[in-house]
């Protein structure tokens, strides 16, 4: 009886830290931003943006839709990127959800 509750200990903890790890994965993704009608400007901030510093330089807009590429994007650590850097090229990705009902014009700046 003690090796059988030993066991279930066992199952339930490892069941906790699983739902831990997706639970925290699913919190550190990019969250995209809606078009919204009633929104006059959004500031984009830490989890809207991904950064990828490109220490080549020669990056181009076709290299980062190679999925491998796209993988080495990280969350924004600021909520305002930073290049402190001057001699590097910085890549930044947001997320925007489409509207098709949104009436605005909006520029991205």
């Amino acid at each position: 009886m003690v090796r059988y509750f030993s066991k279930l200990n066992t199952k339930s903890f490892y069941s906790y830290i699983l739902l831990f790890l997706l639970a925290f994965t699913s919190a550190s993704a990019q969250s995209p931003v809606e078009i919204k009608d009633n929104v006059d400007q959004h500031i984009f901030t830490y989890n809207e943006i991904e950064v990828l510093k490109d220490a080549t330089g020669k990056l181009t807009l076709q290299d980062l839709q190679n999925e491998d590429i796209d993988k080495q994007f990280r969350p924004s650590l600021s909520s305002t990127p930073q290049t402190l850097d001057l001699n590097t090229n910085y890549w930044f990705k947001i997320k925007i959800k489409s509207n098709s009902a949104a009436n605005k014009h909006y520029i991205l700046e």
